[in-house]
């Protein structure tokens, strides 16, 4: 048990205006809980009680397993650098310094990827719980420590374990966090003993969110409902190569590895030609016609875009079943991202050829959900010198709860993540036959497991997980929506009787053990090139685009990750069937075959979820769904200016990349909208707002506002208003014609249909994949999406493109109106596209004084949506911030000590820490900090320095 020899809490005053809003806010809480306890348990806290589980930063503890001392520097930010003499003890201190700042987080996120939520919670999350016990995530994490990783990881993820429970050890839940305290007004949870398979899990949960395609998937069966075969095309443009470059331009893959077959060229992969991304009418909407294949294209006459196809009634079954998929994926609590959708992320690295200090510059700042604290967890592991039995001198971000560091530098390498994309999950359909299902024409067993759920104030609830042999759980059998496929799915002759309906089953590569937490510490004491591509082949889920750099002059990216060989009737876009074995996978690429660049001509990589190489130049199909290079183009842009003439890059050069706030549909759609004549005289002087605008979306541009007001505006008309109501944001209501019509359109009593999609998740979200549509209509003033009905109060038809954009510009106007007031002066884009930092339970759905209490916000922010600065919105569901940059970094591999970060909010998990929120501001300012990483510089930032001893 640690022992207290100079308690001290080294806390920061900070600002005075930040000082005395923290002193509001306790003498709050104090005055409630106070009431509170003093009614239900006859005492009250104090300031002190809910400081009391602050960190102790200064003096000396005594920590039982250390074989020699451990120092822990913290800076003026509460930011942690460890030094050790072993790998033990110093992932042992990490797991104790980790649980100091952000147990509670910790101990959520074990819960929610153990599928025990409702343990904390009660019955509220039972639903989620049975959901994620079905995925099984505890259980790969345990099969993973059982049989797949090294002794070495093991003993890591055991001194780290030791580290979390010696902080644990004689407390109770309020010493540890105030929300401990706050939950036990209502149940009587006690937090648990840590264990390794606990920072295993993590991996699983942050995959999930880092899943690829599976809600295109989704999307694409869902808008068969409403739309033919070429409509749902025209959603999902090709990849535009020509002029949004892949990441690998130069380099290569081994071509004896990649030379067997593989399941389908590049000709018939759905990444380009016929089956192009997104695809055409086979490509996109329909499953293949293969033996049992599905036919999900719409069939019978088209009755207009967006109009209800004559028979569209067949998908009827299938839309119900997958749109109850995807409220159930909606209401699961995000790992590190908006579940799934959205996420992006910018990593580029120049070489030394090309910047002021003569080595190479890196650059990254990952895009997730926005939360309180932030996802990440800065940190450095120093052993005093390294050798075999202490390896580790490095210093970046990692998850709190995992040992170890996920992107950063040490003293010799550094490298930065960005998702790839790739397609790793796949739906299938399965013909249920009793407690078995149609493989090939013989009926296979399910295997079972009973799994019981716990839950707080209540009675505990077991359920039956079902699962393939192949190991793929029902998902259908979490959801009482999921059962019903109706009864006139659309599937060929060759599909079996659909009796009550099929399943839906999930192939997913993290439901395989795997060697990812071995990669994290490969990665982490890699001294070369070689090194780093060792230990990236390890990290298999979820897969990443890795970008390298070293301090000997060179850079490259590499692609790792467990990546499935599809049959060639099979791109992955839409759910196959289950019952035909032609439609499993085939096997994974080899990592001898996947993708890389090393020390290109050009000088310099750039990552930012485009596609990852050109499928003409490359034999498999990596997936139909990337993102569209919007922001990867224009930070190539950004760099090929600054190096144009011979000129070079600094360390503030990428500081202020990062920081565009270039909008590129803007760039495309202002001249016209600027020629367009508006009768009313408000929308004329709202109009000329965007008359010599740069297209720069900062917080105080009032051109941004109404930009921005007027493209959510003419998504909404030209498309979201036709999209199927599984798509829609909940809370839009249209009278649409009758999905089962069977006669002419016109003659169809029209019926009121309301969005059932949460408004963050909603379509047309205004990503680049919808700049892409938007670019290739444009050339089409006259196409059948530019015509809308009459609105409301008589508001006019829109009948081309021209018409469409008026008809938006009105909308915009007096949306803004109501938002901001008439008066264009006092309009700016900040006011609309606001950040709120909330804890992401009690913050979410505790009572209002936790709320206020637990959250903080809002910040006005500049930037948008497929922006450099992606401080992204959903276009479909308002202005809000629903995804940033959750932190940005700059290495200097010239001068590892001037290298500069900062994160979304700060080191500290506690509520009323000095370190809860303090480097939010200059987050938001777009400032980094200092990164000390030699021993003097961090020594010379040292604020407060505890001793660990044995």
């Amino acid at each position: 048990m640690p022992t207290d020899t100079t308690a001290s809490t080294g806390q920061q005053p900070g600002k005075s205006g930040r000082r005395k809003g923290r002193k509001a806010r306790l003498i709050v809480l104090v005055l409630v809980l106070a009431l509170i306890g003093g009614v239900a348990y006859g005492s009250y806290w104090s300031i002190s009680t809910v400081r009391a589980s602050f960190p102790q930063t200064k003096g000396t503890l005594t920590l039982k397993g250390l074989s020699g001392p451990v120092e822990v520097k913290r800076d003026n930010y509460g930011i942690p650098q460890i030094y050790a003499s072993s790998d033990a003890d110093l992932f042992m201190a990490q797991g104790y310094v980790q649980a100091q700042d952000r147990f509670y987080e910790m101990d959520v996120r074990r819960h929610m990827a153990s599928g025990r939520l409702s343990e904390m919670f009660g019955k509220s999350q039972v639903d989620n719980d049975e959901f994620l016990r079905t995925l099984g995530w505890d259980r790969v994490a345990k099969q993973e420590y059982d049989t797949k990783l090294s002794a070495a990881t093991k003993k890591y993820l055991q001194a780290y374990a030791e580290g979390v429970n010696s902080y644990l050890q004689g407390k109770n839940g309020e010493d540890i966090s105030l929300e401990y305290a706050a939950l036990g007004f209502t149940n009587d949870y006690k937090p648990q003993a840590w264990t390794p398979v606990d920072s295993i899990s993590w991996l699983k949960a942050m995959a999930w969110d880092l899943r690829g395609n599976m809600q295109d998937e989704i999307d694409r069966a869902l808008l068969t409902s409403r739309l033919g075969p070429q409509q749902i095309a025209d959603l999902y443009p090709q990849y535009p190569y020509d002029r949004n470059k892949a990441i690998v331009q130069e380099g290569q893959y081994n071509e004896l590895a990649g030379a067997f077959e593989q399941g389908g060229t590049s000709g018939a992969s759905g990444t380009s030609g016929a089956n192009g991304t997104g695809g055409t009418s086979t490509g996109t909407a329909s499953g293949g016609s293969g033996a049992g294949g599905i036919a999900s294209g719409t069939p019978g006459t088209e009755s207009g875009t967006g109009g209800a196809a004559s028979g569209a009634s067949g998908t009827a079954g299938l839309d119900s079943q997958l749109g109850g998929l995807t409220q159930v994926l909606d209401d699961l609590p995000p790992a590190v991202g908006v579940n799934g959708d959205g996420i992006g992320s910018n990593s580029w690295v120049v070489g030394g050829e090309h910047t002021i200090t003569g080595k190479p510059l890196l650059a990254n700042d990952p895009h997730l959900s926005p939360s309180l604290p932030s996802v990440w967890y800065q940190m450095g592991l120093h052993c005093r010198s390294v050798s075999s039995a202490c390896q580790y001198d490095v210093s970046g971000y990692t998850f709190a709860g995992m040992p170890g560091v996920i992107i950063g530098h040490n003293q010799n390498i550094a490298w930065g993540m960005t998702n790839s994309g790739v397609d790793v999950t796949d739906l299938y359909l399965e013909k249920i036959t009793g407690n078995g299902y149609l493989y090939d024409g013989k009926v296979k067993p399910f295997t079972t497991r009973e799994e019981t759920i716990k839950v707080a104030g209540g009675e505990s609830k077991k359920i039956v997980v079902r699962q393939t042999e192949d190991g793929m759980p029902l998902l259908s059998d979490r959801d009482e929506e999921l059962v019903k496929v109706g009864k006139k799915a659309t599937v060929d002759t060759a599909a079996p009787d659909r009796g009550d309906g099929y399943g839906v089953a999930l192939r997913w590569t993290a439901l395989q053990p795997g060697t990812t937490m071995d990669a994290v510490f490969a990665m982490d004491k890699a001294k070369d090139w070689g090194d780093f591509r060792k230990a990236a082949a390890q990290f298999e889920v979820p897969s990443q685009n890795l970008i390298y750099a070293d301090n000997e002059n060179h850079i490259g990216y590499t692609l790792p990750g467990k990546i499935p060989i599809r049959a060639k009737k099979d791109n992955g876009s839409i759910p196959a069937p289950g019952w035909d074995s032609g439609y499993r996978w085939k096997g994974y690429i080899p990592q001898d075959a996947l993708p890389y660049e090393y020390d290109p001509e050009r000088g310099y990589i750039v990552t930012a979820n485009q596609a990852v190489i050109d499928p003409d130049k490359y034999p498999y199909t990596l997936t139909a769904d990337w993102g569209y290079g919007a922001r990867s183009q224009r930070i190539t842009d950004l760099i090929q200016s600054k190096i144009k003439d011979g000129g070079k890059i600094s360390t503030d050069d990428m500081r202020q990349m990062q920081l565009d706030n270039s909008s590129e549909i803007a760039r495309l759609l202002v001249p016209t909208l600027l020629k367009i004549d508006p009768e009313n005289q408000d929308v004329r002087d709202a109009q000329k707002l965007l008359e010599g605008w740069d297209y720069t979306q900062d917080a105080d541009s009032a051109a941004a506002a109404y930009f921005n007001a007027v493209w959510r505006n003419i998504l909404k008309l030209a498309f979201g208003n036709k999209l199927p109501k599984e798509l829609r944001p909940k809370g839009q209501c249209l009278w649409v014609e009758p999905v089962n019509t069977t006669g002419p359109a016109d003659e169809a009593e029209k019926v009121r249909e309301c969005g059932q999609r949460d408004p963050d998740q909603a379509q047309p979200d205004g990503g680049d994949r919808w700049f892409e549509v938007v670019r290739k209509l444009m050339d089409k003033p006259d196409s059948d999406w530019w015509t809308t009905p009459e609105g409301v109060g008589a508001r006019p038809a829109a009948h081309d493109r021209d018409q469409l954009f008026k008809r938006a510009m009105i909308d915009a106007r007096w949306e803004l109106t109501a938002k901001l007031g008439k008066d264009i002066d006092t309009w700016s884009w900040g006011r609309l596209h606001r950040l709120f930092l909330k804890n992401q339970t009690l913050g979410t759905a505790g009572p209002g004084f936790i709320q206020y209490a637990l959250n903080r916000g809002p910040w006005e922010l500049g930037g948008g949506e497929a922006t450099v600065n992606a401080t992204g919105w959903n276009a479909a569901g308002g202005y809000g911030v629903v995804w940033v940059p959750s932190m940005r970094m700059v290495v200097n591999l010239g001068d590892l000590d001037k290298s500069k970060w900062i994160n979304l909010t700060g080191a500290s998990g506690h509520a009323y820490s000095a370190h809860y929120v303090d480097q939010t501001d200059k987050w938001a300012d777009g400032e980094l900090l200092p990164w000390s990483f030699s021993e003097q510089a961090v020594e010379k930032s040292t604020a407060d320095k505890l001793v660990l001893k044995p």
